[in-house]
């Protein structure tokens, strides 16, 4: 064989390496990723998940591969995948959807979720990947910030009553002290 007729083989190979390469550092960042990283079939089936997943949902990775995606889904919302995979379906995709997902021991985490298609070499989409925050504390936070705020408009609103009550008693005294 002569050296030009390895030229192919050595390319085959270099691309090959590459190829794996790319494929561990994608791996690994999802990963080392702090984001719950999961795949899903067209039909709900789980297909993957990562470490932050197995953290914020309280399921490790054998018990939970395999299962639909709707063990996730508070019973007020188990429509909600569905219409969601359909949209994906259809090429569309879900950017920063906050939403509720229940986990392993049955506690609702407020959740913001980007779901996109993953296509094939055709360009048919095959499944869906689904990045999942958990904001659980901003949205209590939020919460608390909104009751705070309904606390001060009902205190302002006692104030300003307070006040024109005060205003109506100064004009009855007036009116008082002109009779005397």
């Amino acid at each position: 064989m002569k050296k030009s007729d390895s030229y192919p083989y050595l390319c085959y190979a270099y691309s090959m390496e590459t190829i794996n390469q790319k494929n561990d550092l994608l791996a690994a960042i999802v990963e080392s990723s702090n984001d719950a990283i999961l795949t899903k079939g067209l039909d709900g089936t789980i297909l993957s998940w990562n470490k932050s997943a197995e953290k914020m949902y309280g399921y490790a990775k054998d018990e939970i591969v395999g299962q639909n995606i709707s063990v996730l889904l508070p019973a007020n919302k188990k429509n909600e995948s569905m219409d969601i995979l359909d949209k994906i379906k259809h090429g569309q995709k879900i950017e920063n959807f906050e939403t509720v997902r229940v986990t392993k021991d049955g506690t609702e985490v407020d959740v913001s979720v980007s779901i996109s298609g993953i296509k094939d070499n055709n360009g048919k989409i095959q499944m869906a990947a689904t990045i999942a925050r958990d904001i659980t504390i901003s949205k209590k936070s939020e919460r608390k910030l909104l009751d705070s705020a309904k606390d001060l408009q009902k205190l302002n609103e006692m104030m300003v009553d307070r006040e024109l009550k005060m205003v109506e008693l100064k004009k009855e005294i007036a009116q008082l002290k002109a009779k005397k």
